[in-house]
């Protein structure tokens, strides 16, 4: 706890942050990130449809209450991770099946 201001602010946090949203969207998106990035970067080379995967990826995580899973078992982590990138692939596939000039 930070002296005299009755608020914790952890940098870093070892313990599971169940239970607090806003830590667990923060820890879980910090991991998740330069990976779904990367993923974006290699499905499609519009910039624009990147951002979009990226944006519903993390509403899909918000969706999901990370809050919900243990960080510290790899498999809530793997999971979360998996959801998102197929949510990224669903707006990928939506994205590319409506007609060419409605994407322009």
């Amino acid at each position: 706890m930070s002296e005299g201001s009755g608020h914790f602010t952890p940098t870093r946090c070892s313990e599971p942050v169940i239970g607090n949203a806003l830590l667990a969207m923060e820890a879980m998106w910090a991991d998740a990130k330069p990976i779904l990035r990367r993923l974006a970067r290699t499905m499609t080379d519009d910039v624009d449809l990147q951002k979009d995967m990226l944006q519903e990826a993390l509403i899909l995580l918000w969706e999901l209450d990370p809050t919900r899973f243990d960080p510290r078992k790899p498999g809530a982590r793997r999971y979360l991770t998996k959801m998102m990138i197929n949510q990224m692939r669903i707006v990928v596939r939506r994205e590319l099946s409506r007609p060419r000039m409605e994407r322009l």
